[in-house]
C-alpha cells in the first residue's frame, strides 16, 4: 500500500451539513372549507408561513432543504379567517378577530418527536388594524413558534434558556420597583412640603400623585431594562410574541423599539407635572 505524498498540499475539508443542522419545510396545507380571506390567497398564505418559518429556522442556523433532511416539518391550516375590522373598531379585542387555526408534525429520521396545536387570534390595531398586517402577524407568531420547537428538538435552542430569560426579567421587575418605590417617596415628601395653592395639589391628592409616579418610573426602569437585557434574553422562546409583535427584524431594531416605549411613560409623568 502507497503511503501519501508528504509533500502534497493539503486538501481542503469542506463541512458538510448534519441531520441536526438540516430541514426540509413542506408548505403549509390550507383547508379550503376553513379558509374565510379575501386580502391574501391559500398559496399566498402557505408560502408567507414557510418563508417566515425558514428564515427563523435559518437564523438558529439550520440549513433549510427541499429533501433528504434529518428534520422534517409538514402542517395544515385548518382555519383562516380575516374578521371585521368594522367589528374590531367596534369592540376592540373582542369581536372581528382575525383567526389562524391548524397543527404541525414535526419529524426526525422518519420519526414524529412533536405534533403542535397552532392558534393564533388577533383582534386589536390602531381603528381595528389593518387585515393584511393582523393576518401577517398571525402567520409570524406561529412560525417562531414552531421553529422554536424545531430549534429544541435539534439542539439548537436550549431549554434552560427561558429559565435564565424569566430569572432576568424577574430580577428587573425588582430593581425597577425598588427605584421606582424611592422616587415616588421622594414625590411625596416633595409634594408634602409644597406651599397650598389654590391651583395645586390638596392633601388628598398627594398620594396619588405618589402612586402615579411609581407606575410611571416602574415601566421606564423596566423597559430600559428589557432594551439591555442579553441577547439570549430578547431570543429566548419567553419573549417570542413581543419580538413578533415589535415587526423589526433584528434584535438591535427591537432595542430601539423598546427604548422609545419606555420613554413614553416619563413623557407622560412630565406632562402631568406640568398639568399640576
Amino acid at each position: 500500500m502507497e503511503n501519501p505524498n508528504p509533500y502534497a498540499a493539503p486538501t481542503e475539508t469542506v463541512a458538510t451539513p448534519t441531520g441536526d443542522t438540516m430541514i426540509c419545510i413542506d408548505e403549509f396545507d390550507i383547508s379550503e372549507d376553513g379558509f374565510f380571506c379575501s386580502v391574501l390567497s391559500r398559496a399566498q398564505v402557505a408560502k408567507s408561513l414557510r418563508e417566515e418559518l425558514a428564515k427563523y429556522c435559518a437564523e438558529l442556523g439550520h440549513q433549510v432543504v427541499s429533501e433528504d433532511a434529518g428534520c422534517h416539518v409538514t402542517g395544515e391550516l385548518v382555519r383562516v379567517e380575516q374578521g371585521s375590522r368594522f367589528l374590531r373598531l367596534l369592540a376592540p379585542g373582542i369581536l372581528g378577530a382575525v383567526k389562524v387555526e391548524g397543527k404541525c408534525r414535526i419529524t426526525k429520521n422518519g420519526k414524529t418527536i412533536k405534533e403542535i396545536d397552532l392558534r393564533q387570534r388577533k383582534a386589536l390595531g390602531f381603528q381595528g388594524g389593518k387585515t393584511r398586517s393582523l393576518l401577517e402577524l398571525c402567520l409570524r407568531q406561529i412560525a417562531l413558534q414552531v421553529g422554536s420547537d424545531v430549534g429544541v428538538t435539534t439542539g439548537r435552542i436550549d431549554t434552560g434558556q427561558s429559565v435564565k430569560a424569566s430569572q432576568y426579567l424577574w430580577r428587573m421587575a425588582a430593581i425597577a420597583a425598588l427605584i421606582a418605590a424611592g422616587l415616588a417617596v421622594t414625590a411625596y415628601a416633595w409634594a408634602t412640603n409644597q406651599p397650598v395653592r389654590k391651583d395645586g395639589l390638596d392633601d388628598a391628592a398627594k398620594p396619588l400623585w405618589a402612586c402615579v409616579v411609581f407606575v410611571f418610573l416602574y415601566a421606564t426602569v423596566f423597559l430600559l431594562g428589557l432594551a439591555a437585557a442579553p441577547t439570549n434574553v430578547l431570543t429566548s422562546r419567553m419573549l417570542l410574541s413581543l419580538r413578533s409583535a415589535s415587526g423589526v427584524k433584528t434584535i438591535s431594531a427591537q432595542r430601539i423599539v423598546i427604548a422609545f416605549l419606555a420613554a413614553a411613560p416619563i413623557g407622560l409623568l412630565v406632562l402631568t407635572f406640568m398639568a399640576l
